[in-house]
């Protein structure tokens, strides 16, 4: 058996997300859930994610004031982009985003 915390299943508690997947949005909250971020459509902070329509705003644990924010179009990831949580400006177009878990106490 393999100890918590090791490498290999940090890995496995990583989200990984790039333009042209396919993955319906609620395996993807599901997804984020699983590693420890809650969702919070009022109070938008680190470790937490919120849902309006087809676009998930996830603000990572581990970045400054940047959250990345994911646009679907149906089951498909249409669009990555990096916002500034505070101003909601964009601050660029991703096309790969590796999300890692909000807590290391998994």
């Amino acid at each position: 058996g393999s100890h918590m915390g090791s490498p290999e299943e940090y890995r496995e508690l990583v989200v990984s997300l790039r333009v042209g997947m396919e993955i319906e949005r609620n395996a993807l909250l599901r997804r984020l859930v699983d590693i420890q971020y809650d969702r919070n459509d009022i109070d938008f902070r680190r470790g937490t994610f919120r849902v309006r329509g087809d676009v998930v705003e996830i603000f990572p644990a581990s970045r400054d004031e940047h959250c990345i924010r994911v646009e679907f179009f149906g089951d498909e990831i249409e669009r990555i982009r990096e916002v500034d949580a505070l101003t909601g400006e964009v601050l660029g177009e991703r096309e790969h985003v590796a999300i890692f878990p909000a807590s290391h106490f998994v």
